[in-house]
């Protein structure tokens, strides 16, 4: 990560995919659960300025889905229209998908994000299931990790 002469981080473009093992970001907070807390912290930080956060905008329906079904249509579209608001969108166009299929990922979806990484020249991507990430040519960070580097 890029240093700034007093020693902390400059500002980096980082995709996230944290949202209850979805291909997804920061913010974990259904209706008033806050269900990864350390993620919560992550996407203010994102909301702060701290880094660029982007999505990959086939993540869009995936949470819709998700939470639909979970909490109703109501909430599901305030949820990724906020989601919208806050992050910058990586594009899943056919550059992506090719690349994805060159990559080798046992999980076909995992492959997009990683593809949307490269293709988009990002930093890195967020994610609580790094494990799943091990052969990516990306950096990878957990929420704690990605907290430690910023702050």
């Amino acid at each position: 990560m890029p240093m700034k002469p007093d020693g902390r981080h400059s500002k980096r473009n980082i995709t996230c995919e944290d949202f209850a093992g979805y291909e997804c970001h920061f913010r974990c907070r259904i209706g008033t659960i806050a269900l990864f807390p350390t993620s919560e912290e992550v996407f203010a930080l994102a909301e702060n300025g701290a880094f660029e956060a982007f999505i990959s905008a086939s993540t869009f329906s995936d949470l819709y889905y998700v939470i639909r079904k979970q909490k109703g249509r109501s909430l599901a579209l305030d949820f990724v229209e906020s989601i919208a608001q806050a992050f910058q969108i990586a594009t899943v166009d056919r550059a992506v998908i090719s690349l994805a299929f060159t990559l080798g990922f046992a999980d076909f979806e995992d492959a997009i994000q990683c593809a949307a990484v490269i293709e988009k020249q990002l930093d890195g991507i967020v994610t609580r299931d790094t494990q799943d990430f091990t052969q990516a040519a990306i950096q990878v960070f957990t929420p704690i990790e990605l907290m430690r580097a910023i702050v």
